[in-house]
C-alpha cells in the first residue's frame, strides 16, 4: 500500500522509515517506487537490515531519480557488495548532496569504489561512514583525493581506527584544503602525535569550521596543542574535545585561549576529568570572551564550588545560550548558587543542570529563578 501511494503521491517531500524492519525484499518493493517518485528529496531508511540485497535496490533505483538529495542508510549491515552499486549510483547521479553509511560493515573494498565516484561526482557534500572498516591504506588513498575534489564539505571517520597515521595523512590535506567545512574524527585512538599534526595544519586551514575530536586520546599535552591553534585560528566555530583526558591542566589552557578567539562559539568539554579547580579559568574566561554561545561541561566533578564559581561568571557573561552542567556532582548548595545566577542572567536559553544532586529543596530554588 505504501508503494503504491508513493508512486502518485506529490505531496509528501520527507520521508523516515527507519526501525520498520523492512529488510532486502521490502526495500526492493519501495525502491522500485523511488523510479518514479517525483516529490521526496529526503528519505531515511536507517535500522531496516537491508543488508547488501537492499542496497543494492536502493542504488539501482537512484539511478533513474532526479530528486532526492539526502539517504541514510545506517546500521544496515550493508557490506561491500552494497557500497559497490551506491559507488556506480553515484558516478551518475547528480541530485544527492547527502549519503550517510555509518555502522555498516563496508571494508576497504567497499570504500574503494565510493572514493572512485567521487572523482566523477559533483553533487554529493555529505559523506558518513563512521563506524566501518575501512582501514589505513583507503584512509590514505581517500586523503589523496579530498586534494582535488571541491564538492565534498562534511567527511565523517568516527571510529574508524585511524589512529596517529591516519590523522597524519588527514592532516597534510587539512593545511591546503578550501572544501571541507566539517570534519569528525571521533573516537579513532588519536594520541599526541596525531594531535600534534592536525593541530599544525589547523594553523594555516582557512575553511574548517566544525571539528569532533571526542574520545580519541588526547591528554594535557593534546589541550595545549589545541589551546594554540585556538589563539591563531580564526574559522573554526565548533570544537568538541569530550571523552578525552585533559584536567583541569588542559581545560585551563583551552579557556586561557578564548580571552584571544573571536569565532569559535561552540564548545564540548563532557568528560574530561575537571574539577573545581579547571573551572576556575574557565570563569575567567567566560568574563572576557564575546562570541562563546554554547558550553557544555557535563560528566565533570564541579562539584559545589565549581557550580558557584561558574554561576558567577555567568552573571557577567552575556552571550551564552546554552549551558551543559548535567552530572557534576553539584549539590544544594550549588544549587543556591545557580539560583543566584539565573535571577541576573538574561540570555541562557538553554540550561540542562539534570542528574545532580539537588534534592528537592535545591530544584525548587533553580525552578523558582
Amino acid at each position: 500500500m505504501l508503494n503504491e501511494s508513493l508512486r502518485s503521491n506529490s505531496a509528501i517531500i520527507e520521508l523516515n522509515l527507519c526501525w520498520n524492519n523492512l529488510g532486502a525484499e521490502g526495500m526492493k518493493m519501495l525502491s522500485e517506487t523511488l523510479k518514479y517518485n517525483s516529490a521526496l528529496t529526503k528519505i531515511d531508511f536507517s535500522y531496516n537490515k537491508i543488508g547488501d540485497d537492499g542496497a543494492i535496490s536502493v542504488g539501482e533505483s537512484l539511478k533513474y531519480n532526479t530528486t532526492l538529495s539526502s539517504i541514510k542508510l545506517s546500521n544496515n549491515k550493508i557490506g561491500d557488495e552494497g557500497a559497490k552499486v551506491l559507488g556506480e549510483l553515484l558516478t551518475i547521479n547528480t541530485s544527492l548532496t547527502t549519503m550517510k553509511l555509518e555502522n555498516n560493515t563496508i571494508t576497504s573494498e567497499g570504500a574503494r569504489m565510493l572514493r572512485k565516484s567521487l572523482k566523477s561526482n559533483h553533487s554529493l557534500c555529505k559523506l558518513n561512514l563512521s563506524s566501518n572498516r575501512i582501514g589505513l591504506d583507503e584512509i590514505k588513498k581517500m586523503n589523496d583525493l579530498l586534494k582535488i575534489n571541491t564538492t565534498l564539505t562534511d567527511l565523517d571517520l568516527n571510529y574508524n581506527g585511524i589512529g596517529d597515521k591516519g590523522a597524519k595523512m588527514i592532516s597534510e590535506t587539512l593545511k591546503n584544503d578550501t572544501t571541507m567545512t566539517e570534519l569528525d574524527l571521533s573516537d579513532n585512538g588519536i594520541g599526541e602525535e596525531g594531535a600534534r599534526m592536525i593541530c599544525e595544519s589547523l594553523k594555516s586551514n582557512t575553511t574548517l569550521t566544525s571539528l569532533d575530536l571526542n574520545q580519541n586520546s588526547f591528554d594535557e599535552e593534546g589541550a595545549v596543542m589545541i589551546s594554540e591553534v585556538l589563539k591563531v585560528n580564526t574559522t573554526l566555530k565548533k570544537l568538541n574535545f569530550d571523552h578525552n583526558s585533559i584536567g583541569n591542566e588542559g581545560a585551563a589552557m583551552i579557556c586561557e585561549s578564548l580571552t584571544k578567539n573571536s569565532t569559535l562559539k561552540s564548545l564540548f568539554l563532557r568528560g574530561n576529568s575537571i574539577t573545581s579547580i579547571g573551572a576556575v579559568m574557565i570563569s575567567e574566561s567566560l568574563k572576557i570572551n564575546t562570541t562563546l554561545t554554547t558550553l557544555c561541561l557535563e560528566l565533570n566533578s564541579l562539584g559545589n564550588e565549581g557550580a558557584t564559581i561558574i554561576s558567577e561568571s555567568m552573571k557577567i557573561n552575556t552571550v551564552l545560550t546554552t549551558l551543559n552542567i548535567k552530572l557534576c556532582d553539584i549539590q544544594i548548595e550549588g544549587a543556591k548558587a545557580i539560583a543566584e545566577m539565573l535571577k541576573n542572567n538574561s540570555t541562557l536559553t538553554e540550561f540542562d543542570c539534570s542528574s545532580n544532586e539537588f534534592e528537592i529543596e535545591g530544584a525548587k530554588m533553580v525552578i523558582s529563578h
